[in-house]
């Protein structure tokens, strides 16, 4: 996994925005995202553009001087997402920890933040 940090990193107050897939941060996104996980970039923006359509959707990306350093995302569980197909297996269709659920998807960011505020 390669190593990327932020230009603008020293001294920088945190700021949020939402995002999703024709967002403007959608190019940082992307970054920070294949800097944490190690994907291809052209998966990554298929994955996220997918899941920005999913009900629910809610995006946020962390600002340092506008320049994208964190992200996360998620959006409402609903039957066909393999992950609430999963949990419904295990647990029941009916299980109150499967009602009006969320789900976080992703949560990714540059390594200089994990003594900050994000």
């Amino acid at each position: 996994m390669m190593t990327l940090e932020p230009s603008s990193m020293q001294g920088s107050r945190l700021s949020y925005a939402s995002f999703d897939g024709s967002s403007p941060h959608l190019s940082g996104t992307l970054k920070v995202y294949v800097a944490t996980w190690g994907k291809d970039t052209k998966e990554i923006t298929s994955f996220i553009v997918r899941y920005s359509s999913h009900p629910h959707f809610r995006g946020l990306v962390a600002l340092a001087d506008k320049e994208v350093v964190g992200l996360g995302f998620g959006h409402k569980a609903f039957q066909g997402n393999w992950w609430f197909d999963c949990l419904v297996r295990y647990l029941g269709e009916n299980h109150p920890m499967l009602q009006n659920a969320w789900i976080t998807c992703v949560i990714a960011k540059f390594n200089s933040l994990f003594n900050n505020d994000l």
